[in-house]
C-alpha cells in the first residue's frame, strides 16, 4: 500500500526561503518521513529544526538534481520505505489533493508494472488516470524497487530533463508511467513571460542563464538517446531561442549559455558545466 507508513517524501532544496517550509508542510504530515536534500552552499537546517519527521541533509554545494534525489531515495530505502514522493521546493498540495493522490496511488500501485504516478499541474484538468511517456519529478510517487532496478536517476544530466530521462528508461523496461489528472499540484515552471508582438502571442519560460545551458544540452542528449520516445525538441529549442530574443532579459549570457550547451553536447560532455567547476 502507498500510505504514510510506507511512503517517504524527498524534496530537493537550493537556496531555500521560508516559503518553501510552508510548501513542505502541505504534505509532510501525510507521509512517514521527509528527507530534505539541500544543494545550497550554506546550511539551512534551522528552517526545519522544529518539524517532526524531517531529516535534513546539506551538501554545502550544488551536486545536481539527480544526485540529490538519489541520496534521498537511498535513505528512504535504507529506512524501509517502499515508495517515495519526489518534490520540488516550490511545489505544494491542497489537503484534499494529497489525500487523493496517496489513495489513488495505493490503488494503482497494486499493479506491479506501475513504476510511478504523478499529479497534474493543471487545476481542474480531471481526465482520470492515463499512461504517459513521462511525467515531471515534482509530486510523483515512485516505487523504490524500480528506482533501484534502473540504477537511480541519471546524475550526469545534473539538472533538467532528469525526470523525462528516468521515465523513458522505465518505459523501455516495460514499466508504466501514470499521470493522475484528478489530482492537482501547485507548481511553477520558470518565471514565465508573455506578450503580443505584431498580433502574435509569444511566451517564454524565462529560466536563468545557467539553466539555459542544461536545457539545451540535455534536450539534445535525450533526442539522441531516446529516438523511440520522440518529443518536439526542435520546436522547443526554437521557441526557447525566440523567447530569449524577443522577451527575456540577460540575452547575451543566455544565448552564450545555450551555444555552450550545444557545443558540449557535440563533444559528449555531461555533468556539471565546466564553467561552474
Amino acid at each position: 500500500m502507498v500510505d504514510g507508513f510506507r511512503t517517504a517524501a524527498v524534496v530537493v532544496w537550493y537556496q531555500p526561503v521560508a516559503e518553501f517550509v510552508g510548501n513542505l508542510q502541505s504534505y509532510c504530515s501525510f507521509v512517514g518521513a521527509v528527507f530534505v536534500i539541500d544543494n545550497s552552499g550554506s546550511d539551512n537546517g534551522a528552517l526545519v529544526r522544529d518539524l517532526d519527521g524531517v531529516t535534513y541533509v546539506p551538501f554545502h554545494e550544488n551536486v545536481g538534481i539527480g544526485a540529490a534525489l538519489n541520496t534521498g531515495c537511498r535513505m528512504a530505502l535504507e529506512k524501509g520505505y517502499e515508495f517515495v514522493m519526489t518534490m520540488d521546493q516550490d511545489s505544494s498540495f491542497e489537503a484534499q489533493d494529497i489525500v487523493r493522490h496517496l489513495s489513488d496511488a495505493d490503488t494503482q500501485m497494486r499493479d506491479v508494472s506501475v513504476a510511478v504516478i504523478g499529479p497534474s499541474t493543471l487545476k481542474g484538468a480531471d481526465r482520470g488516470i492515463i499512461e504517459r511517456r513521462s511525467i515531471i519529478t515534482s509530486g510523483s510517487i515512485l516505487r523504490l524497487s524500480e528506482w533501484e532496478r534502473q540504477g537511480g536517476f541519471n546524475e550526469a544530466l545534473f539538472i533538467d530533463q532528469v525526470d523525462h530521462e528516468f521515465c523513458f528508461r522505465l518505459r523501455r523496461s516495460g514499466s508504466k508511467v501514470l499521470l493522475n489528472n484528478s489530482v492537482s499540484l501547485r507548481h511553477q515552471v520558470g518565471d514565465p513571460l508573455s506578450a503580443v508582438l505584431a498580433g502574435i502571442r509569444f511566451s517564454a519560460m524565462n529560466h536563468g542563464w545557467q539553466r539555459k545551458y542544461y536545457i539545451m544540452r540535455n534536450r539534445l542528449y535525450l533526442r539522441k538517446m531516446f529516438p523511440d520516445f520522440p518529443r518536439p525538441y526542435f520546436r522547443m529549442i526554437v521557441n526557447d531561442i525566440l523567447g530569449v530574443l524577443l522577451l527575456e532579459g540577460d540575452k547575451m549570457r543566455k544565448i552564450n549559455a545555450m551555444a555552450a550547451g550545444i557545443m558540449d553536447f557535440q563533444r559528449g560532455r555531461l555533468g556539471k558545466w565546466r564553467m561552474h567547476r
